[in-house]
């Protein structure tokens, strides 16, 4: 006995393990379920190990927590990175395009959604305002084919897209999506922070509106980068620092790492990791389909034991390689050496068995 909970043999630990787990409860349940009877050194640990190898539990579990926010860098000059999005208003499809550096928002009607009526209202705005240097977008249809990747090569810029699913990392051109025109005019006219206008920052001059204003306001001046970006990199920080309450940050993976897919209404499907992507926190993993797909890692599950994909079926006598685990590389804080007190006495921590 230890306490009220009894001290369970080796030979009988494997069985009891079983009977913990069993109703598939979830890691912190089945301790709890341990702590209220039954006890030996090291429980918990074999309780993770054998929840995080179960197919059940990993095909049910829930979605993966949220990641600290990566910030966009701020560029130095307006038009030199836009947002680009589709959303739809009363029954009719719209393309919305937001400045990084001056937020100043264009919303042209579509046709249609085809990727030629996309690129023909971008030219428009490109031929109005200039070439910017790089676009984001989400990875839809319209700009993930061979006809834009074309446009791109052509017009001289650089599309990125956030990953599949996880249209999040372009919030920027989704903030925007409000009513259009005379709301628009007002958005545009309107100061951010106390800084300045949308329309200030990208022409240098404010522009009129059915308010009354004075000459002295639509005339060109002088704008400050360097403060803009100061005050763009103020408000960063903090919607970061609010974003960042409860997230963690995900292991990072590597080719051929067996991981497990969320696959929505089908719950986590095991796969492989094909090749890694060049944006963030992105991977490329084969389909349930076996088609190659492009997936954020919210969307992809790191089982405790990290085993590669199989090449061969090893012969009479050949050692399995196909369970070697690979380094894992998470991005842990540095936890502190030693700890001391004010007079300088060093803490030392109890080595007792703890459950």
């Amino acid at each position: 006995m230890k306490g009220c909970t009894v001290v369970v043999p080796s030979s009988l630990r494997k069985t009891m393990l079983q009977i913990i787990h069993e109703g598939h409860l979830g890691m912190d349940k089945c301790k709890i379920r341990a702590r209220q009877s039954i006890f030996w050194p090291g429980i918990n640990k074999q309780i993770e190990d054998l929840i995080s190898k179960c197919e059940i539990c990993i095909r049910n579990r829930r979605s993966q927590e949220k990641e600290p926010l990566i910030l966009h860098p701020i560029k130095d000059l307006p038009w030199k990175k836009v947002g680009i999005d589709l959303f739809e208003l009363y029954g009719e499809m719209y393309l919305i395009m937001v400045d990084y550096f001056s937020k100043f928002p264009e919303i042209p009607r579509l046709t249609d959604t085809k990727t030629e009526s996309v690129i023909r209202k971008l030219k428009s705005l490109f031929a109005r305002y200039g070439i910017p240097q790089i676009i984001m977008s989400y990875n839809g249809p319209q700009f993930n084919n061979y006809m834009f990747k074309k446009f791109e090569k052509y017009w001289d810029f650089k599309h990125i897209t956030s990953s599949p699913l996880h249209p999040k990392s372009n919030g920027l051109a989704r903030q925007a999506d409000e009513d259009p025109f005379l709301a628009l005019l007002n958005f545009r006219s309107t100061k951010i922070d106390g800084v300045e206008s949308p329309a200030a920052l990208l022409f240098g001059r404010d522009i009129r509106t059915k308010l009354p204003y004075s000459n002295i306001y639509l005339k060109p001046r002088k704008i400050i980068i360097g403060k803009v970006q100061n005050k763009w990199r103020e408000k960063q920080i903090v919607q970061k620092g609010y974003y960042d309450r409860g997230s963690k940050e995900q292991c990072k993976m590597q080719k051929d790492y067996f991981v497990y897919l969320n696959t929505g209404r089908n719950g986590w499907i095991p796969t492989t990791i094909k090749d890694v992507a060049d944006t963030p926190r992105s991977y490329f993993v084969e389909s349930p389909h076996g088609e190659v797909i492009r997936r954020n890692s919210k969307d992809l599950y790191l089982p405790r034991t990290v085993r590669f994909q199989p090449e061969a079926t090893p012969g009479p006598g050949q050692p399995d390689t196909s369970l070697q685990p690979p380094k894992i590389e998470c991005s842990d804080p540095e936890k502190p050496t030693e700890v001391r007190t004010r007079s300088g006495r060093l803490v030392k921590t109890p080595n007792i068995l703890t459950y």
